[in-house]
Parts: C-alpha cells; sequence; structure tokens
C-alpha cells in the first residue's frame, strides 16, 4: 500500500492450516512465522510455526501453557521477544469455565526462549473484564494496552533477576 492506504499491487490471502484458533498475534523470527493463539479447541496457549510460505514447520504446534481449572478462549493479542533478556512476553486473554463471553481477564506471561514459563500476572484493572491486550517493548518497559470500558495503558519494567 501507499502512503494513501491504496493497493500497489495485489494482495494475496493466505489461509493457514488447522489447528489454528481465531483469535492470535503473529511474529515473524528468522525465518518462520510464529502464530500466538488458542488450540483448535480453545483449552491451552499455543504456538503454532510456519514457513515463510505458510506451510507447517516441523515441528507445528508446542502447547506453552494449559489449562488447569477448564479455563477457555486463549485469545493472544501481544506477543514481543526481548532480546536482551531471551524472554517472550505473551499477552492474552482467557475466560473462567464458569464465566460466558463477557468474563475475560488479561494477563501477561513470561517464558524463556524455548517457551519454559517463568511468570503469570494479571493486568492491573481486574474489577471488571479485560480484554484485547497488547504489547511494546520499548527501552526497557513492556506496555500494556487492553480495553477494559476505557483503553487502559500500563508500563511494566523488567529487570532481570
Amino acid at each position: 500500500y501507499d502512503s494513501q492506504l491504496n493497493p500497489m499491487f495485489n494482495t494475496e490471502i493466505i489461509t493457514t492450516s488447522p489447528p489454528t484458533s481465531q483469535l492470535g498475534t503473529t511474529k515473524w523470527m528468522g525465518d518462520h512465522f510464529l502464530v500466538f493463539s488458542g488450540d483448535e479447541t480453545q483449552s491451552d496457549l499455543v504456538v503454532s510455526t510456519y514457513n515463510e510460505d505458510w506451510s507447517q514447520a516441523d515441528p507445528f504446534q508446542q502447547t506453552i501453557l494449559s489449562a488447569e481449572f477448564d479455563e477457555w478462549n486463549w485469545a493472544s493479542t501481544g506477543a514481543e521477544w526481548i532480546p536482551e533478556y531471551g524472554l517472550w512476553a505473551i499477552a492474552y486473554t482467557n475466560m473462567f469455565a464458569e464465566g460466558g463471553d463477557m468474563d475475560g481477564r488479561a494477563r501477561i506471561a513470561l517464558f524463556d526462549e524455548d517457551y519454559n514459563l517463568i511468570a503469570i500476572r494479571f493486568a492491573q484493572k481486574q474489577d471488571s473484564a479485560t480484554f484485547r491486550p497488547h504489547l511494546l517493548w520499548h527501552e526497557n518497559y513492556l506496555i500494556l494496552s487492553y480495553d477494559a470500558g476505557p483503553v487502559i495503558i500500563e508500563r511494566w519494567h523488567i529487570e532481570p533477576i
């Protein structure tokens, strides 16, 4: 697209192969696309790896966070690689098993480069539903934005231990 958002050439539409949930975020890392999302049944948080032509890489999918209490809808809308610390920050929303569509809670999970879980933290505003968490890594700060009625922005400082 040009600066006026006019198409400059035909856009190819790619349909990814299952299992991939409808809600996720995609990052380009080196020579692969990584899709962070819920699994096919929305039970677990997974990373799916695609080659540059969107064919499945081998290995294709890895569960990085399993549901413990039948929670569902692992909508990962934010993912940031933090190269200074060799960490993945994954922002996601999930729903309690006994809740409904409007009971989501935004969370951040930190993983090492092999997707070993280091920590999980809730977004600060938890007195109501929180949705669509997004991340930006900037100068040792992880910026988290999400909607909870108004749009909320939090700035998290990360230091190595």
